[in-house]
């Protein structure tokens, strides 16, 4: 079930409050298991999960295949009616509770201040968008942080997961695009190496032929977006606050984020801010990113 979770959140980049409609086609074996964890499936995604065929007035989000042991399972999420992202300047807030920053904002905002001493501790690689590349799905960004392992040293990406997720984070699934490591746009990523070997770099996305445009053309070494640690159950993970760059979070994606990196049902987790787990995160300290930029919290 944690691998369903953690493609939803992570991969589908998705928060428990969107309005969407989840589909999925089993072998028999996995039906019953899907039935034994309804209650914390229900839990993670808020919407129960259906069986195929997927209507098709749904607008498809995404579709995946993901191999459990030796038993086949794929999920289609779609949107439900009227759940589709929409943010504009004057939009009070989107409906998945980030903040409502206007493109022109979001997308010139410098990068997040160095955690100096606090590292992310996970392996991450800086994105950003070129060639007139623009985000979409309601995410204004144009520089974002990835993460190539959560918990630490597990659930590494491969080349193509490693894409894909570029794609949800900017919410361009389905659009052709390319990868470079400089921002003269010469050096490819090279598909055939192992994906941590990129980390700590700056990634530039651009249609399959393109040219950069705007002013980041260089890596920072540190992550662009804010972030905190997290740690507990013997695990470290990296939960970031905002991605892309402006689109802040809100207190209950990041904690959908938690759940799904340390393995814990959502109903069951808080986030403290000192070992002794005595002060529960609000969304008081999440409004203001510098409060909790480059700390470390604790599972209570």
């Amino acid at each position: 079930m944690t691998r369903i979770t953690y493609f939803f959140h992570v991969q589908a980049n998705l928060s428990p409050t969107d309005n969407i409609r989840v589909y999925y086609q089993a072998t028999q074996k996995l039906v019953k298991i899907l039935e034994e964890f309804s209650d914390f499936i229900h839990s993670t995604v808020k919407q129960p999960l259906q069986e195929y065929p997927v209507p098709s007035t749904g607008e498809i989000i995404i579709t995946k295949k993901l191999p459990i042991k030796n038993d086949d399972f794929e999920i289609t999420i779609t949107w439900g009616e009227g759940g589709k992202r929409q943010l504009g300047a004057g939009d009070a807030s989107s409906k998945s509770g980030r903040s409502n920053l206007s493109p022109s904002s979001s997308s010139d905002l410098p990068v997040a201040p160095q955690a100096k001493n606090a590292p992310p501790a996970c392996k991450y690689v800086n994105l950003v968008l070129c060639s007139g590349l623009k985000s979409a799905q309601g995410r204004t960004g144009k520089t974002a942080t990835l993460l190539l392992e959560n918990p630490s040293g597990v659930n590494g990406l491969s080349h193509t997961a490693f894409v894909e997720q570029i794609q949800s984070v900017f919410g361009i699934r389905g659009l052709g695009v390319q990868l470079y490591l400089d921002s003269a746009l010469t050096q490819e990523v090279n598909g055939d190496a192992p994906v941590t070997a990129l980390a700590g770099q700056m990634v530039y996305i651009t249609y399959p032929v393109g040219r950069t445009e705007g002013s980041l053309t260089s890596n920072v070494g540190w992550p662009v977006c804010h972030y905190v640690n997290i740690e507990g159950k013997s695990k470290k993970g990296t939960l970031l606050l905002e991605n892309p760059r402006g689109d802040v979070l809100s207190l209950e994606e990041v904690q959908a984020q938690a759940a799904t990196v340390m393995g814990v049902p959502l109903k069951k987790l808080k986030l403290s801010q000192t070992k002794e787990k005595m002060s529960a995160v609000t969304d008081k300290e999440l409004q203001s990113l510098s409060t909790l930029h480059g700390r470390t919290l604790y599972m209570m």
